[in-house]
């Protein structure tokens, strides 16, 4: 089953208020930036939550890129890609 874009941002949504407790309307916002106040450290559970329900080495995603890469909508389509 392939899901759609929206679908994998909503999860990613979902797994973000899960783990940090934030929740984050912005799509497009940066996750590092200050205004989400999410601890870094965080975000090590966040990408090992979304390797375990996607099966994919998200980790790699970010490996190969650069800062821009980390908001909701980038990381879905890399993982949908």
């Amino acid at each position: 089953m392939i899901e759609e874009l929206e679908d994998v941002e909503k999860r990613i949504q979902n797994t973000i208020y899960k783990i940090c407790g934030k929740k984050i309307e912005d799509i497009n916002s940066n996750l590092l930036s200050e205004k989400n106040q999410v601890i870094l450290v965080d975000w090590l559970y966040v990408l090992e939550e979304l390797e375990k329900n996607y099966h994919y080495p998200v980790y790699k995603i970010l490996e190969k890129s650069n800062y821009t890469i980390f908001t909701i909508h980038n990381l879905a389509k890399r993982i949908i890609s």
